[in-house]
């Protein structure tokens, strides 16, 4: 009998927003659309950081002063290909989620600034914009708690 109530569990649990990949060197991230917003501004952060400038939602991010791009070219390269997945996501689809495989690496500070993002615009949203910006928040939060079970080594809610 007991075996029976598995199955029925597993069939209704959420499945994990975050797969993980090898050690996982990479994971497989399934975002929501609500998402986006948050997650180029967490883009945007993390390439000035590492010395990128870049294009965003028509303005300009410019590197942080005294970081060497030639440094972080890699890193700065990946943050661009990252850009490029979101970007064509909000392109291409209006509703629902889409996916990405990102290394680890690069997607642990993505993911927990699209959260801080997120959280930020849920605080100052204009009457009318709560919902979405509150449904925006919740799908960032649960993209870090997943990320967090496959990188923190929760193997106990880890799909590998």
């Amino acid at each position: 009998m007991a075996s029976e109530k598995r199955p029925r569990a597993a069939a209704s649990a959420t499945p994990p927003k975050v797969i993980g990949l090898g050690a996982p060197t990479s994971v497989w991230i399934y975002f929501e659309m609500a998402e986006i917003p948050a997650l180029i501004d967490a883009i945007g952060d993390q390439l000035a950081r590492h010395g990128g400038a870049a294009q965003i939602d028509g303005r300009t991010v410019e590197p942080e002063a005294g970081v060497n791009p030639t440094d972080w070219r890699y890193h700065v390269g990946e943050l661009q290909r990252m850009l490029g997945d979101v970007e064509h996501a909000a392109e291409t689809r209006a509703h629902g989620r889409f996916d990405v495989l990102w290394p680890t690496v690069m997607a642990h500070g993505v993911v927990h600034g699209a959260a801080g993002h997120a959280e930020r615009r849920a605080a100052a949203a204009a009457v009318g914009d709560e919902a979405a910006a509150r449904d925006a928040l919740a799908a960032a939060q649960r993209t870090v708690r997943d990320f967090e079970a496959v990188d923190g080594g929760g193997l106990d809610a880890v799909w590998l």
